[in-house]
Formats: C-alpha cells, structure tokens, sequence
C-alpha cells in the first residue's frame, strides 16, 4: 500500500470518528486523575474534578448525599472529607453517571445515591 493510500485510509478514520462524535455516538470516559478535593462551607459540599478529554468538570458532592452514604457521618469539615474519602469510589461512578446523563447541574445528592 502507498503512503498516499496510507494516509486516505487515516484521513477516512479520523472523518468518520469526527462524525460518529458529533452524533453522540461515540463519547470519551469521565476521568478522575485528580484526587484533590475540598470543603466548600457556603454550599455545603466537597468539591472535586472529573476530566473529560481535555475538558474540566467540577462536581459537589453535598452533605446530605454524603450523609446517605455515611450515615454516621462527624458533620465537620474533617468528617465530610473523611466520608468522601472513605466512598471515593462510588462517588465517582455516580459522578459518571450524572455526566453521562448530561446533566449541567454537577452537583450529587442525596436522590443520586
């Protein structure tokens, strides 16, 4: 095969990757590299972020979701992140779930759990 047959067949790839994006048939995972997380007191959540490709998403997880999933949770600052610490992992997949349903609003409670 030659370079320029090579580089049609490349070409036609990426087009049709292009498309199928643009249609929503293809989307990109919800990453969570960034373990940082935080204690916002005005909205009473902890905050953290999820990546998209390249795109940035934070999300709030709120003190009556973490309730939810810790119910004998120390209502401080050091408590709810202790909470989010301890259900990273579910907090996470239901991040991802509300991302994939498209939701603008990113922030989880109680309902989401």
């Amino acid at each position: 095969m030659s370079r320029i047959a090579i580089f049609a067949t490349f070409v036609a790839r990426i087009r049709r990757l292009a498309t199928d994006a643009a249609k929503g048939k293809i989307s990109m995972t919800l990453q969570f590299p960034n373990h940082s997380r935080s204690y916002d007191q005005t909205r009473q959540a902890v905050r953290f972020w999820g990546y998209d490709t390249s795109i940035e998403y934070s999300f709030f997880v709120t003190v009556g979701a973490l309730q939810r999933v810790e119910p004998h949770l120390r209502l401080d600052e050091a408590g709810f992140l202790g909470a989010f610490d301890a259900n990273r992992d579910l907090i996470f997949r239901t991040a991802a779930v509300v991302h994939a349903q498209g939701r603008k609003n990113y922030e989880l409670v109680g309902a989401d759990f």
